[in-house]
């Protein structure tokens, strides 16, 4: 659910939070069911680069299917480069990278806070963010920098795994170090580009 934002605003609808999916789950959206049970080791490594994305496990398992002479290995392997990741998982009319790019125009649109932060996270190895020191090197206060992650984590383009600790999940990390690559056209005023995590 990668880039997808909450609806906060509909009367009488109970709202679902969708985390990533498990490993069980992740298995019965890929194909190939026998290479799969053939390779228990690289189908568990597929569905880690995955990253619970049900859009990238589509994508990966469409591969697969339409690949009968690909071994699984073979694909984890292609996968396994940061670099190339985002452009293997491509299929069709299904792109990790364009719906990421909708979901970060859209947030960013919103909260351009939001936005600096996930153009800086992609400069960051693990994709960390402590808000007090990021909210110095973004020159704006630390509650804003609370309301910039929660609205990353409504649009599912940040995990928070315990309260104080937030990060990118890894196919957003991708993203965010694709768009940190970009050169501004113009540096906004008193941001500094360093490691968040430093």
């Amino acid at each position: 659910m990668v880039g997808q934002r909450h609806l906060h605003s509909l009367d009488g609808v109970r709202q679902v939070g969708l985390g990533p999916v498990g490993a069980t789950g992740a298995r019965s959206l890929l194909a190939a069911a026998e290479r799969l049970n053939a390779d228990p080791a690289a189908t568990a490594e597929l569905v880690r680069l995955c990253a619970g994305s049900v859009r990238a496990l589509r994508i990966t398992g469409s591969r697969l299917a339409s690949r009968p002479e690909m071994p699984v290995a073979a694909l984890v392997e292609q996968l396994r480069d940061r670099r190339d990741r985002l452009d293997l998982l491509a299929y069709g009319h299904l792109s990790v990278r364009a719906s990421l790019a909708v979901g970060v125009a859209a947030v960013s649109s919103a909260d351009e806070v939001a936005g600096r932060l996930l153009e800086l996270l992609g400069e960051c190895p693990d994709g960390m963010a402590a808000p007090d020191r990021t909210a110095a090197r973004l020159g704006v206060s630390t509650q804003r920098m609370w309301q910039a992650l929660e609205d990353l984590v409504d649009a599912h383009l940040m995990c928070r795994d315990e309260p104080g600790e937030y990060r990118l999940p890894a196919l957003v990390r991708d993203y965010a170090a694709e768009l940190a690559a970009v050169p501004s056209v113009a540096p906004h005023p008193g941001w500094r580009v360093e490691s968040v995590a430093a």
